[in-house]
């Protein structure tokens, strides 16, 4: 590290001072002699420069972004995973209790209100919405909104719905 370290900072100061001078009279700059000092100053115990790529760091971050919402689905409990799939497949908003009644769950009790509460947690983290129609599955819109910030092309939009929705597939499946 201390040997790379010294590299790159010889590197950038071969390229802020230029190329050393010919015949004009004055003494060539004696670099490592410089980068010696400089490195000396620093501590040798870490890494003198570090270049960090913009779109590295853009990846980083959507990559987070990808994890955060696959893990967000993963957590949903397995009636509304059932929920999304089905109004996916359908293709058309639909009320608390025509879900229920399709799916065969409870349409009273205990089990309806945590049913309730369960797609409550997915409209909350703008998996669905509601209004008066009933629920609409929005996990494209959370995608490309999430994506937005990095600049992510349509194709990776895409990608990633694509994924999330195999997650909640298998999830529903293996639940």
């Amino acid at each position: 590290a201390e040997v790379e370290g010294a590299r790159r900072l010889r590197q950038a100061l071969r390229m802020l001072l230029g190329p050393p001078p010919n015949a004009s009279g004055a003494a060539p700059v004696d670099l490592d002699s410089l980068v010696e000092k400089v490195a000396a100053r620093l501590g040798t115990g870490r890494p003198i420069l570090q270049v960090v790529p913009l779109e590295a760091l853009k990846h980083r971050f959507q990559q987070g972004a990808v994890a955060r919402l696959t893990l967000q689905v993963q957590a949903l409990e397995e009636r509304p995973r059932q929920a999304i799939l089905w109004l996916l497949a359908v293709g058309r908003p639909a009320t608390y209790k025509e879900i229920c009644s399709q799916l065969g769950f409870p349409e009273v009790g205990g089990s309806y209100t945590k049913f309730r509460a369960d797609i409550k947690e997915a409209v909350d983290i703008g998996l669905l919405t509601t209004d008066s129609h009933g629920l609409h599955v929005a996990i494209r819109n959370r995608v490309a909104n999430e994506l937005a910030p990095y600049g992510s092309p349509p194709e990776e939009v895409e990608a990633t719905y694509q994924h999330l929705l195999a997650a909640l597939a298998q999830d529903a499946q293996d639940g």
